[in-house]
């Protein structure tokens, strides 16, 4: 009976523990470094939220970690090509698939 209580127990602190796993630094972030800064991945582009202005580059590097160099990636294929949008200058577009394109937005600094 204590042994499963026991159990029970190191369960319900691993399953909380997973659960509260800190994801705010960017460590799961898709990131694509442009221009010496960083941008992470948003959302698919919806109803004509922005349209490609002109294409801007290409990922040419993917890694691991967090990426330094600029054009590299932690989470496209290299390739990918990366556009600028006709409505603001700090958003990209970068085309995961013909025609689909995803939203990347300057990551915020965290000590702001």
């Amino acid at each position: 009976m204590i042994k499963n209580a026991v159990n029970i127990f190191f369960s319900i602190l691993f399953v909380a523990g997973c659960a509260n796993a800190n994801t705010s630094d960017g460590a799961y972030a898709a990131i694509v470094r442009i221009d010496g800064e960083n941008y992470v991945a948003q959302d698919l582009v919806a109803n004509d939220e922005f349209t490609v202005k002109e294409q801007v580059g290409e990922v040419q590097q993917v890694t691991d970690n967090m990426p330094e160099d600029d054009w590299s990636a932690n989470a496209f294929e290299k390739g990918n090509k990366i556009y600028s949008v006709n409505e603001k200058d700090n958003i990209f577009l970068i085309e995961e698939n013909e025609g689909q394109y995803t939203i990347l937005k300057e990551k915020e600094n965290e000590t702001e």
